[in-house]
């Protein structure tokens, strides 16, 4: 074309590692290759699992003690009109005492 010779794809040669015999070299090269991905996938999600647990697990406990105070958080649909705008949380609370490590008994007048 346009004085030159035409380049078509068949014209380059190919490897002999690059040609399949026959279908089922192909299919099998296929489902060897398809095992890899899915076990280095499976490799992947146990990982990032892992990672995220541990991510998660990073708590910060509080230690209160008599005296603390606190912010209470309002539990939604208890009010009825704070709705999404409203208060999400009420002002300071004196702690009065340590029920266990989870409760404490906290002063609401204030």
């Amino acid at each position: 074309m346009f004085g030159k010779i035409a380049r078509v794809p068949s014209n380059e040669l190919l490897n002999p590692e690059d040609k399949l015999a026959n279908y089922d070299d192909y299919l099998i090269n296929l489902i060897t290759q398809f095992h890899a991905i899915q076990t280095n996938a499976r490799e992947n999600v146990v990982e990032a699992k892992v990672k995220s647990k541990k991510r998660y697990k990073k708590i910060n406990p509080q230690k209160f003690k008599p005296g603390d105070y606190v912010i209470f958080i309002k539990e939604a649909g208890k009010s009825g009109k704070s709705g999404k705008f409203g208060d999400q949380y009420t002002g300071l609370h004196g702690v009065l005492e340590i029920l266990n490590r989870n409760n404490v008994k906290i002063d609401k007048e204030k």
